[in-house]
């Protein structure tokens, strides 16, 4: 992921490379999330099976608790 790369759901910087296993003939499919998609979407993920990198390629084993806004 590098330093232009951008989110595959919105205009926000990717904090983490989320890989989707390949299933029902689809193949296997790579994409960046920012911190708010990707927090909204931890549960689904989990369900899929993925595996959830963070930028520097560190895999984050529950990624809904990660990169929670500062109030």
């Amino acid at each position: 992921m590098g330093p232009a790369a951008r989110s595959c759901c919105c205009p926000s910087a990717p904090v983490a490379q989320v890989v989707v296993p390949a299933q029902d003939g689809r193949p296997e499919q790579e994409i960046l999330l920012c911190a708010h998609h990707l927090r909204a979407s931890s549960e689904r993920l989990r369900a899929l099976g993925t595996s959830v990198y963070d930028r520097a390629g560190m895999p984050l084993n529950d990624p809904g608790s990660y990169f929670s806004p500062v109030h």
